[in-house]
């Protein structure tokens, strides 16, 4: 969650101000999956596509924190990225977006019921983008 605030100036005030401005930065950010680009207000730019920062920190963050994480252990299977996790962690930031549709924090289950069209969605798109 403190990767989406910084990462995406969602703010934690509750003051109907910020709500309706989070919940238009939701908005925003779901439109056409400008979340996962370098710039999220600009998706014209090439080459920006599948280069928000806050991608690589959670791959760094949830599999190459240390010299015992799965990616640094298991390298060979980290590189070239495999589009498969890149596509669960796409999935995983529009879940942690999604927790803020109200403008205010609710927890949103990440579950395969939900979350399956959304993968295949973001799947679909990295195999036909030669941008990632």
């Amino acid at each position: 969650m403190i990767q989406l605030l910084v990462n995406y100036n969602i703010c934690l005030y509750r003051s109907v101000q910020v709500k309706q401005a989070n919940h238009a930065l939701v908005g925003q950010l779901l439109k056409k999956s400008a979340f996962a680009y370098l710039d999220t207000s600009d998706h014209a730019k090439p080459g920006t596509m599948y280069k928000h920062p806050l991608i690589a920190k959670l791959i760094i963050l949830w599999w190459f924190t240390d010299s015992r994480a799965e990616g640094v252990h298991y390298w060979e299977y980290f590189d070239p990225l495999p589009l498969l996790l890149l596509t669960f962690v796409l999935t995983a930031i529009q879940c942690a977006i999604d927790e803020w549709a109200t403008g205010e924090h609710s927890v949103v289950k990440f579950q395969v019921v939900k979350y399956a069209d959304v993968y295949q969605h973001h799947l679909k798109n990295l195999e036909t983008s030669a941008n990632w």
